[in-house]
C-alpha cells in the first residue's frame, strides 16, 4: 500500500516509527488508566484515547503530505483520503 501511495523510503520509515510511537502511547495510556483505576469505558479515558488517535492522524498527514503533493493527491480530507488509516 505504501508503494502505491508513492511514499519515499524515508516516509515509509517515518510511518513505521510513528506506528511504534503510537502503540507506545496507547500502552502508556492503558498502564496509566490501570494505575489510576480509570475505567476504559469512561469519558475521561475515551477522551485521552481520542487525543492519541488525533495525534496519529496529524502525524500521518504530515508525513504523507510531501508525497501527496508530489503525486497530486489532495490532502483535503486528511489521511483517510489517502488511505492511511
Amino acid at each position: 500500500m505504501r508503494h502505491a501511495l508513492g511514499l519515499t523510503e524515508e516516509q515509509q520509515k517515518k510511518l513505521g516509527h510513528l506506528k511504534v510511537h503510537v502503540e507506545q502511547r496507547r500502552m502508556d495510556l492503558v498502564a496509566a488508566a490501570e494505575r489510576q483505576a480509570l475505567d476504559q469505558n469512561s469519558d475521561a479515558y475515551r477522551s485521552l484515547a481520542a487525543d492519541n488517535e488525533r495525534f496519529r492522524r496529524i502525524k500521518e498527514a504530515e508525513i504523507s503530505a510531501t508525497s501527496n503533493r508530489r503525486i497530486g493527491i489532495s490532502c483535503r480530507y486528511g489521511p483517510m483520503a489517502a488511505g492511511l488509516t
